[in-house]
């Protein structure tokens, strides 16, 4: 690499959802506020960002073939749970491309106590922890000479860190442009993300939102108007506040005052501790354009508040409580199972008070089980707390003193069942995907969006399906279809381990569309099932350390699963109903309407209308049915949408849009 090439790409890997729609809602914000500050104080370096389609989309290959054309000479990846695993296999392919590029590290994963991120294998070459605008502006200041010397750097020598004055804070949070502002970071679909200020006040011994630290650095109200009124110009709609606790704000009327001006064009999402709200600051905020807060309520348990420093209020936090509903504000509560010193009874009690005293009928219960955060005081009492973790992010607790691995999953099942919610969901709802409507014809808004692969001996035959197709040319999420005639055993499980290495990380969807089917192939479908689940449930992902002890381990999120069939089929082979590896899917292909021949049996499983006599003869007896329905015919389906407009709340037609991502660099 020429020593005068002074460009950089930063990464920030999102978190990997299992459909698009909630894809997209993911900013680089991190780096953003890094390129801001770098650009405003420098122009010597070159620093771009991945384009946002393949950073939100792109396969690893995809992204790595983006960076080979850039050919940077610097690297840079902001380290989370979520992404750190993605990141390092990242990291290490571009070593092997390009072994000059130098890579730098930062972000929450990167602390003194975090094994995981500082890897032995050599994918970073330098670390930054802490807050990293001042760090990284001086490292590229000086590089390549005289790195030692910044504050908050650490040269990486087989994952050792040595010891050093942390990263510089900046004080004045002014002096950091706003990466919307600055055009670093796009606008999409209306929505926008900035904060307030830095820093907790509160110090909660499983939270490391604050960094460790407790001074409250404000942005100027004068700063935030100027933000505010950016976004009127780009007709933003919402607004997420990206604050930890939204109130902690030192002057926090006036930027209610001041954000009630804006009531009319903003609707407003944040973090509240909201037993410190004020009659006067509850008065206010209810002024300033709020619909949605999080609330970290996360147990009743008197043994863990006091360990974990959560002082609760009751009768305040009830009390402001309400008020906020009466204001039409929409709740997010959350319960944290395994922390320490809580027992089954604490965390039955949490769910039971929050169902209670605590829910209204807009609100919704986030159910977490706690992660042993890499900096966190758990992390570092956990041994003598008795808490045991997944070593793998995001560090999900397995067991403490008072709670078994499998307390926590009954706990984990029951809570769902008595607030009627699933949590982590594993199956998106309304997110399958074929090909028998063209994707010109597909409803623009809808979410899905993939790469497919339809299997067949045909597939095989077709010289033009070559290694670079899957290299380049997938997107992260990928659909494989297998279809009568089925393929040879062998080269599907050829097939699906090639598309695999290519995507160690990626978002498998494989739709078995078998409709009528032979005892033969439904062997061949189950034995192929076998091999998927050998070679993809038990690979290293994020999503699958969530699953792993707190589900059945066919319930994960980056491995989907549907089995296609026949409604005749369906009540030939009794044992392939409804499962939670393979999801059933009904291919309604007969005259009559279900409740005519019984439909008890398959009341969770989605419908694909094949036979319109069935829907056009006796609508009323659909109507009954609560699970989506879904149709080959756009006339139909678009005649059922506007008979039910008022309450159909998903897409109802079946297709397939397929995702183009435009050959680009950065």
């Amino acid at each position: 690499m020429p020593q005068n090439n002074k460009k950089i790409i930063l990464i920030q890997l999102p978190i990997s959802y299992p459909n698009w729609e909630k894809q997209k809602e993911d900013d680089p914000v991190a780096i953003g506020y890094l390129k801001s500050y770098a650009d405003l104080h420098q122009k010597q370096w070159d620093i771009r960002l991945l384009p946002e389609n393949i950073r939100l989309y792109g396969s690893d290959q995809m992204i790595l073939d983006c960076i080979l054309r850039f050919q940077p000479s610097i690297i840079g990846f902001s380290l989370y749970c979520w992404n750190l695993e993605r990141a390092k296999n990242l990291a290490q392919q571009i070593k092997k491309q390009i072994p000059t590029t130098v890579i730098i590290a930062g972000g929450p994963e990167i602390t003194s106590d975090s094994l995981s991120a500082r890897s032995e294998d050599g994918s970073w070459d330098y670390l930054c922890s802490g807050e990293g605008e001042i760090t990284f502006l001086n490292f590229l200041r000086q590089y390549p000479y005289e790195l030692d010397s910044i504050e908050g750097l650490y040269q990486c020598h087989n994952g050792v860190m040595k010891s050093k004055n942390p990263s510089r804070k900046i004080q004045n949070l002014d002096d950091i442009p706003n990466p919307y502002v600055t055009g670093v970071l796009p606008i999409k679909d209306s929505f926008m993300m900035f904060e307030t200020h830095r820093g907790c006040p509160y110090g909660c011994h499983f939270c490391y939102y604050g960094k460790g630290d407790h001074q409250i650095r404000p942005h100027s109200l004068t700063y935030i108007k100027e933000v505010l009124d950016f976004a009127l110009t780009q007709k933003v709609r919402d607004l997420y506040l990206l604050d930890p606790s939204f109130n902690a704000y030192p002057y926090f009327a006036d930027l209610c005052i001041l954000l009630r001006k804006y009531r009319e064009f903003f609707r407003i999402h944040t973090e509240l501790k909201i037993e410190d709200l004020s009659p006067r600051h509850l008065s206010l905020l209810k002024e300033t354009g709020l619909v949605s807060a999080e609330i970290g309520f996360q147990t009743v348990g008197e043994q863990s508040r006091k360990k974990l420093r959560l002082p609760l209020h009751h009768n305040r936090f009830q009390r402001n409580i309400a008020t906020l509903h009466q204001s039409g504000i929409k709740l997010f509560i959350d319960i944290i199972i395994g922390l320490p010193g809580d027992s089954e009874k604490d965390v039955r009690n949490s769910v039971l008070y929050t169902k209670n005293q605590l829910l209204q009928e807009d609100d919704e219960v986030q159910l977490f089980h706690l992660s042993v955060l890499p900096g966190t005081k758990v992390r570092a009492k956990a041994r003598d707390w008795g808490i045991q973790y997944t070593q793998r992010p995001p560090y999900l607790i397995t067991k403490s003193l008072t709670l078994s691995t499998h307390q926590m999953k009954t706990l984990y099942s029951w809570a769902q069942q008595e607030l009627q919610m699933v949590f982590d969901r594993a199956h998106p709802p309304f997110c399958f995907t074929s090909s028998y409507i063209p994707p010109e014809q597909a409803m623009e808004h809808h979410p899905s969006a993939y790469n497919r692969v339809v299997v067949s001996p045909l597939f095989f035959e077709d010289t033009s399906h070559k290694k670079d197709f899957f290299r380049k040319d997938f997107t992260r999420h990928v659909t494989m279809e297998f279809k009568n005639p089925l393929p040879n055993f062998d080269k599907t499980c050829d097939l699906i381990e090639t598309i695999v290495n290519y995507q160690p990380h990626g978002i498998f969807k494989i739709i078995w569309n078998l409709g009528t089917f032979t005892t033969p192939q439904m062997h061949y479908f189950l034995k192929t099932w076998r091999y998927v689940e050998k070679k993809l449930v038990n690979s290293a992902h994020y999503w699958q350390a969530c699953s792993q002890y707190m589900k059945s381990p066919f319930v994960n999120r980056f491995l989907m699963s549907y089995l296609l069939i026949s409604a005749r089929c369906f009540f030939t082979y009794p044992d392939l109903r409804i499962q939670d590896h393979y999801p059933v899917i009904l291919l309604w292909d007969l005259p009559k309407a279900p409740d005519t021949i019984g439909c008890s049996d398959f009341t969770d499983a989605p419908i694909l209308i094949e036979n319109p006599t069935s829907i056009l003869d006796h609508p009323e007896r659909w109507e009954k049915y609560e699970q989506p329905l879904f149709f080959r015919d756009p006339e139909i389906q678009a005649w059922w949408i506007k008979r039910h407009q008022a309450n159909i709340s998903y897409p109802s037609l079946w297709y397939e849009k397929v995702l183009t991502i435009p050959d680009q660099t950065p």
